[in-house]
């Protein structure tokens, strides 16, 4: 995978080779921010807003709800970044909950809406099922 164009913006797979990915971002206007679970945790909505508020820096007054995730993550202000990965691991099983979509949903309108302002905004998830790829 590139990361060198908006063209790839979405979420996808992460692939078995993500370290060997992520030494290629690495100039000051790139990010690359983890999103993690413990092994066997079964992260919920708040879990999961949590997360990713702590992963992306989220503002103090962040509201932890999924209006608020999704203009956080059209807004990214506060950090200086061109392109953007956010690596997901452990939440296999949140996913594939109906909250797990809403989330799928939110990340998916967010590389959209960056990918229409030419920047790179690509979601890598662990064990991503076939399905939810976009």
């Amino acid at each position: 995978m590139m990361l060198d164009t908006p063209a790839v913006n979405g979420i996808h797979a992460a692939p078995a080779n993500v370290a060997v990915l992520r030494v290629t971002l690495t100039g000051p206007q790139d990010a690359w921010r983890v999103v993690d679970f413990a092994p066997g945790a079964v992260p919920g909505k708040a879990e999961w807003l949590a997360a990713l508020a702590r992963a992306l820096t989220f503002p103090a007054t962040f509201g932890y709800n999924w209006d608020a995730a999704a203009d956080s993550l059209q807004d990214l202000g506060w950090l200086p970044w061109q392109r953007l990965v956010l690596e997901v691991r452990g939440a296999e099983t949140f996913l594939l909950t109906d909250e797990g979509r809403t989330a799928l949903e939110v990340l998916a309108e967010a590389a959209t809406y960056w990918k229409t302002h030419g920047r790179v905004f690509v979601v890598l998830i662990d064990g991503l099922p076939g399905a939810m790829g976009a």
